[in-house]
């Protein structure tokens, strides 16, 4: 079963010559169907191990937490920008980009409104001065830098901050969030995971102003 980054063709040739005999399965969730895909993959790993039970408790756990998630989210009713950090790069996440599941099913308005076109892996890099403009009041920041450099290029949340962004209603409330960039870059796409992304949410959402 393979995943990620480790899914591309000279990986697969290797486990091929490695394993000739064996199956190779692909397991990672795509966003616009991404929870769905997850269960179906835990479901899928439950009955390979004959751990059915084990595996609908799981799935149980976690649409209890998307529906705890986007109850927080309809509460709040609040205009969320995803971007990620690169350095002095900023990109933005929106509907139908690699994060569209805190749209649908989550739930979170776009600051940029639902015609956004699809993006790249990476994003659609955007100005402060776009960021100006969208006026989101809420902000989750991913660092991209600090996930594949194990913190050494991390980005402050602070670099949001600017002349030309204290008019945003996020920076002014102090609504920007960091989020776990190893858990939303690398490892994102698994039950443990999602659950955790989850939770992320649930804890920026009780402290958003």
């Amino acid at each position: 079963m393979i995943g990620g980054r480790q899914a591309n063709k000279p990986s697969i040739e290797e486990f091929k010559k490695a394993a000739p005999n064996a199956s190779i399965i692909y397991v990672s969730a795509q966003s616009d169907n991404y929870f769905e895909d997850i269960k179906e993959m835990t479901t899928f790993i439950g009955e390979l191990y004959d751990k059915q039970s084990d595996a609908e408790a799981l799935n149980k756990e976690l649409d209890e937490k998307i529906e705890e998630t986007k109850n927080l989210v309809s509460e709040k009713d609040k205009t969320m920008m995803f971007i990620q950090t690169n350095g002095g790069d900023l990109s933005l996440h929106g509907p139908g980009g690699r994060y569209d599941f805190l749209y649908n099913p989550i739930g979170f308005k776009s600051s940029e409104g639902d015609s956004e076109d699809k993006t790249a892996s990476h994003g659609n890099q955007i100005s402060f001065e776009y960021i100006s403009k969208a006026n989101p009041s809420m902000i989750l920041v991913m660092d991209r830098g600090a996930a594949i450099s194990n913190g050494e290029d991390a980005t402050k949340v602070d670099v949001l901050k600017t002349d030309v962004t204290n008019n945003v209603d996020a920076v002014k409330d102090d609504n920007i969030f960091e989020l776990n960039s190893v858990r939303w870059y690398l490892n994102s796409g698994g039950h443990a995971s999602a659950i955790g992304q989850l939770e992320e949410l649930q804890g920026f959402l009780n402290e958003v102003k």
